[in-house]
């Protein structure tokens, strides 16, 4: 629950109580594009369970840590370089799908590519922990990226509107992320 109401959702639901259903549109325009990486991302994920089992295995868990760390390296790479054509290009394709309403987004597109993509970065270490029978360490994470998200939204929002939400997804993401290989190299250190 923790993880899905830290998510792009809530934001939604926040832009629409703070600014109105329109900020909610032209946010949601902005996940249309960034959310164009799914299918790799959930692909990634799909793929990585398996062999992170099979890496704890035959390695134990530094092993599980080691692929999850390889893998999110790689798709760092993936994700910096989709970032960098949705700043180049996301304002128009936007304006493309949607009508020149919602010209103007680009900085906003960006950031909420930018957001998307911390979190997918999660996904090695989030399975990692699944894999090591660590799950509980998720949830966590998850609390601390939905607080940090919460907070900053609550001052990003009704100063920088749209900007400012993908500006909290970012900063929710990031502390999540940075929690999860956080508490996967602990466990990876006591043992």
């Amino acid at each position: 629950i923790a993880g899905h109401l830290g998510s792009d959702v809530l934001l939604l639901w926040l832009l629409t109580f703070a600014l109105g259903s329109a900020s909610a549109g032209a946010f949601a325009a902005c996940l249309t594009v960034a959310f164009l990486t799914n299918p790799v991302v959930l692909g990634v994920g799909f793929f990585l369970t398996p062999k992170l089992a099979a890496r704890r295995a035959a390695g134990g868990v530094p092993a599980v840590a080691r692929y999850a760390l390889g893998t999110t390296l790689a798709l760092g790479l993936l994700l910096a370089a989709f970032v960098a054509a949705v700043a180049a290009g996301g304002g128009s394709l936007i304006v493309t799908i949607y009508g020149p309403a919602y010209a103007g987004l680009g900085p906003a597109a960006t950031t909420v590519a930018v957001a998307v993509a911390l979190g997918a970065l999660a996904v090695g270490a989030t399975n990692a922990l699944l894999v090591i029978e660590r799950p509980a360490l998720n949830v966590l994470a998850s609390l601390l990226g939905l607080v940090t998200m919460l907070a900053s939204a609550a001052v990003l929002i009704p100063s920088h509107g749209v900007t400012g939400a993908a500006l909290s997804f970012c900063a929710g993401n990031a502390a999540q992320l940075v929690m999860r290989f956080a508490l996967l190299a602990r466990v990876v250190i006591v043992r």
